[in-house]
């Protein structure tokens, strides 16, 4: 097909690793697992316990400057490379998911929303304080302890930001993980994923509701009526002391 996705699968020989993991020149070696454009996936081995016979896998993710890893533990007595090659397949994609973050952290909608936080959990903490002036609370460590309850209890961007990345995961680097999908024939997920991406109207539906709630606390198109009316639903959150 024309437009079908160009694929390198990196095969590698686990039999052998584990027939000859004591042996100092594999602790060197990296192996490479999955390469997309300037994303690379490499396995090498951590390190080793001896007593128990488990070997400890590295599986790690790079791209530019960004990296990180994670451990995977295979047991040379009690498992074998079907259950291996499934760790390192989960191990892939809880990696690609972090990398994808990362990337989602960066947009410009996560870093409004981020900015409403700050701003909204900044009023609520103005409420708070204001309310233990009037009631005459002086100590510190109640004032604190208050303060950081009610806003942790009352405040809503930190669910916008929770569901935009949530809405974001696939959208934000969906070349990856078709590439991915494709390269590990696993065609479950590969056509769930086509089917999630041709379906863009639920995820701009919901950027659209995240971006009216959160107008109440941009500093340039402030309601100033919303605003008050949050306020005063606010001040009826607080508990009495």
């Amino acid at each position: 097909m024309k437009n079908e996705i160009a694929l390198k699968v990196y095969e590698v020989n686990y039999d052998f690793i584990v027939k000859n993991y004591l042996s100092p020149t594999l602790w060197e070696k990296t192996w490479t697992l999955f390469v997309y454009k300037d994303i690379v996936l490499t396995l090498n081995i951590d390190h080793i316990c001896v007593k128990p016979r488990k070997i400890c896998f590295a599986v790690r993710i790079r791209q530019d400057e960004y990296s990180t890893y994670t451990n995977i533990w295979y047991s040379v007595d009690e498992s074998n490379f079907k259950i291996l090659k499934k760790q390192i397949n989960g191990a892939i994609e809880n990696l690609m998911t972090n990398l994808e973050k990362n990337q989602i952290y960066k947009e410009q909608g996560y870093k409004d929303i981020e900015k409403a936080r700050s701003n909204e959990r900044e009023t609520l903490e103005d409420i708070a304080k204001e309310f233990l002036d009037e009631n005459g609370v002086t100590n510190e460590d109640i004032r604190d302890a208050y303060i950081d309850r009610y806003v942790d209890k009352n405040e809503k961007t930190w669910t916008y930001l929770s569901n935009y990345v949530d809405g974001r995961h696939y959208r934000s680097m969906p070349d990856m993980w078709l590439v991915y999908y494709k390269a590990t024939e696993n065609n479950e997920k590969y056509q769930s994923l086509l089917n999630i991406l041709s379906n863009e109207l639920n995820f701009y539906e919901l950027l659209k509701d995240i971006r009216e709630s959160i107008s109440i606390f941009n500093d340039d198109e402030i309601d100033s009526d919303k605003y008050n009316e949050y306020v005063s639903d606010m001040k009826d959150c607080l508990e009495s002391i």
